[in-house]
């Protein structure tokens, strides 16, 4: 490349140039340059269609803050490509928005998208914080997979049914107690750290104020904002990593130390403290106890290791399932709150099984209202409209469109779940019988699995998550009424506005024992 430029050079006679004209050969070799590589990148071919962006900054300031999904699944319908891209600092963001484009690429392509991008704020803003032993934001490789195959291994949908139903049955009172939806999350927040946590470890979680239930949960406020894109500026502009503590604009260096502290702790203090039970004799059976148990039985060289990576794994099953049953749950009250002849039909389909007792899960089977019901819940609500970015790990080629290795590659799930080819008419109103065949039974064909991610990426607690929500609903629905939905001003909240209450408050409700 460069013999060529220097022979075209010599051709022009910029060998020959004066002083004075070495302006013109600067602007004669840009320009070849230049030429040379646009026909490069036209060999490679052009990213798929989006808008066009600013010098420096690029698409920053294209990309909304709030509703990006909907911002995305504008410009796919603009620019009539399943496929967009635009560009941040440093990186190509490529948006997928139909379910066709995410199964042909992060599905049937997974060894090339199933990887995750550099998370600066998470792993490189201090050399000590390194959150990569989570494994969902780990990249692909032989790591990734021994911690999903430990994950599978150890976490035991049956051994984790007990606690919590024994959750369940313990924050029913709570609620009822108050008379309202107020503080759902609290109490919300309390009814995934005790069916976890005692699975996990076997602790007696019996209030909010529990020193585990708010350590973890600290540790996973200061984690989300790192795992979704441009949730730091460091993630956006790398080189600030370097800026000291006291530096202006450098807030997000205290945020890193604190997070460190908060973290390395809800890593090691359950499973420590699981540890020292079984030590004195007095440790409660729960997933921790038995996989001691069971590497103490054959002690090989890596035993410190396996114990270390399965500690890992425990901490991720809190970090990763709370929030998603926190926000799904109350997404599923908002709903039928909006949608009162679906909780209607709900509580009749409860009521003529159960005769007045609470559920089980040997109930389950016999309720597909209830599964509908968990599936429109995760469709029409949703804990994650855009998923974790994927992180190419080779250049790729979509319908002419070149896709760069290190491309970061995010599906539109609510886009995907809006998809009326998929779920059927009036994707925007909350049906749970489009889960269901016209007798009544449960149509499993079909499903909210997009929430889960896709691919090789696809949550492997999907199940547990699922099976969460099954016993909240159907418990819900054999004690609660909601009555008296409405505003700040005391007056009626209409279907609409409800609905655009989804994920954010609760605080309108007014939950009655159900007759």
């Amino acid at each position: 490349m460069l013999e060529k430029l220097f022979a075209h050079l010599s051709a022009l006679g910029v060998t020959q140039y004066r002083l004075k004209d070495c302006a013109l050969a600067g602007t004669y070799a840009l320009g070849l340059v230049l030429i040379v590589r646009r026909i490069l990148m036209g060999n490679r071919g052009s990213l798929p269609p989006g808008p066009k962006g600013w010098p420096i900054i690029k698409n920053i300031l294209d990309i909304p803050a709030e509703y990006q999904w909907k911002t995305f699944l504008k410009w796919s319908r603009e620019y009539r490509s399943d496929v967009i891209s635009l560009k941040v600092p440093g990186a190509t963001l490529v948006v997928l928005n139909t379910m066709k484009a995410v199964d042909d690429l992060m599905v049937k392509r997974s060894h090339i998208y199933s990887s995750r991008p550099r998370m600066v704020m998470l792993n490189e803003v201090t050399v000590r914080m390194r959150h990569d032993w989570i494994f969902g934001i780990m990249p692909y490789g032989d790591r990734w997979r021994a911690s999903r195959k430990l994950f599978s291994q150890y976490v035991d949908k049956n051994g984790i049914r007990p606690h919590q139903l024994t959750a369940v049955r313990r924050f029913l009172p709570r609620l009822l107690a108050t008379g309202s939806a107020e503080d759902l999350d609290g109490k919300l927040r309390l009814v995934a750290g005790d069916f976890i946590l005692s699975s996990a470890y076997g602790l007696d979680i019996r209030d909010a104020d529990n020193h585990f239930v708010r350590l973890s949960q600290d540790a996973l406020m200061s984690i989300i904002p790192g795992v979704h894109l441009g949730g730091y500026v460091v993630d956006i502009f790398p080189m600030l990593k370097h800026l000291p503590a006291w530096f202006p604009g450098a807030g997000f260096q205290r945020i890193a130390s604190k997070s460190r502290e908060m973290v390395y702790e809800a890593r090691h203090a359950p499973f420590k403290f699981a540890q020292e039970q079984m030590e004195k004799g007095t440790a409660k059976p729960s997933l921790t106890s038995a996989l001691i148990q069971s590497l103490d039985k054959d002690k090989t060289p890596d035993y410190d290791c396996r114990l270390e990576a399965v500690q890992d794994v425990f901490a991720t099953m809190y970090l990763a399932g709370s929030e998603t049953t926190i926000i799904a749950m109350r997404n599923f009250i908002v709903a039928v709150a909006a949608f009162p002849l679906v909780l209607k039909k709900g509580q009749m389909a409860v009521d003529s099984f159960l005769d007045g007792r609470l559920p089980t899960f040997e109930d389950r089977k016999d309720l597909p209202y209830v599964d509908a019901l968990v599936e429109e819940t995760l469709r029409w609500g949703g804990f994650s409209f855009i998923g974790v970015p994927h992180c190419t790990s080779e250049d790729d080629y979509y319908n002419g469109y070149f896709i760069p290795k290190g491309a970061l590659v995010l599906a539109n799930i609510w886009a995907v779940l809006q998809d009326e080819n998929i779920y059927g008419p009036k994707t925007e109103r909350f049906q749970p019988e489009r889960f269901l065949y016209e007798d009544g039974t449960f149509n499993a064909e079909i499903d909210a699995d997009p929430e889960f991610g896709f691919g090789r990426r696809v949550c492997p607690g999907k199940d547990v998550v699922r099976e969460a929500l099954w016993i909240l609903i159907a418990s819900f629905l054999a004690v609660f009424d909601i009555h008296d939905a409405v505003g700040e001003d005391g007056k009626p909240i209409d279907v609409d506005k409800i609905a655009n209450l989804r994920s954010k408050s609760t605080s309108f409700l007014r939950l009655l024992p159900h007759d």
